[in-house]
């Protein structure tokens, strides 16, 4: 199966859907950075020309993240 940009685009915005959920859960602070920052700053969305996104973390956050985001993929 062949994806187009506009898959990856649904692709990339449902991993930050669910980025953010499980942060919120766990009230952990993340944040966009470069150009995933910048599409949703002055594109509203996405820069046209953009293929992936970008999301930053404290090294102790991203620790807590991927043991629990690990724990509940394994679960699935």
């Amino acid at each position: 199966m062949e994806l187009d940009f506009g898959d990856i685009r649904q692709i990339e915005y449902e991993i930050l859907l669910s980025v953010d959920r499980l942060a919120s859960e766990l009230d952990l602070r993340y944040f966009l950075d470069f150009g995933t920052l910048l599409g949703a700053r002055r594109h509203k969305g996405f820069i046209p020309w953009d293929d992936d996104i970008d999301i930053a973390m404290a090294p102790e956050t991203i620790s807590r993240f991927l043991q629990v985001g690990t724990k509940l993929a394994l679960q699935s």
